[in-house]
């Protein structure tokens, strides 16, 4: 004879539970943590004296500091434009956060004249030429671009927010 009484599997058990069990306790504990410092906080203390943060983020600068004129000129007119970052992203102009971008994406200053050892080809890419002096991140900037030869256009070409008539 056959027993057709065969042991039941359930799909549940201890492991599993304890394992549930130990997920919704971990999302809870990151919850409380995390979600505690999402809210908003009052950085007043009590006496009505400000209150200092702890990371100093907001003392700092959201954008940079400049303070450059360009000169350029091609065939058929010049023009001199002044760009002033102040810091403040809201109120600069454009050509502040490029720059930025710039500065960030290659290495080293945006306003880095082509090394004497770089491999450039001799072809004219415009009549254009800039004369840019100031400041960039309090660093001296007095420096002369123009569309002679690969280095020199891809230079132009990176400092066109600032080359480029500002709006």
């Amino acid at each position: 004879m056959s027993k057709l009484n065969l042991p039941r599997r359930t799909s549940g058990g201890l492991a599993p539970a304890l394992l549930g069990g130990a997920c919704v306790a971990g999302a809870l504990g990151y919850s409380v943590i995390v979600g505690a410092s999402l809210l908003p906080t009052d950085l007043n203390t009590p006496d009505g004296a400000q209150a200092d943060t702890v990371s100093g983020l907001s003392r700092m600068s959201a954008g940079p500091k400049a303070d450059l004129q360009i000169q350029v000129t091609d065939r058929t007119r010049a023009y001199i434009q002044n760009v002033v970052c102040t810091g403040d992203t809201r109120s600069d102009p454009g050509a502040c956060a490029a720059l930025e971008r710039i500065d960030k994406e290659e290495v080293g200053d945006p306003f880095e004249e082509v090394s004497k050892a770089a491999v450039c080809t001799d072809q004219t890419y415009g009549a254009q030429s800039a004369a840019v002096t100031g400041t960039w991140k309090g660093r001296a900037v007095d420096t002369q671009l123009n569309r002679e030869g690969s280095c020199e256009e891809a230079r132009w070409q990176k400092l066109t927010p600032v080359t480029d008539p500002l709006s």
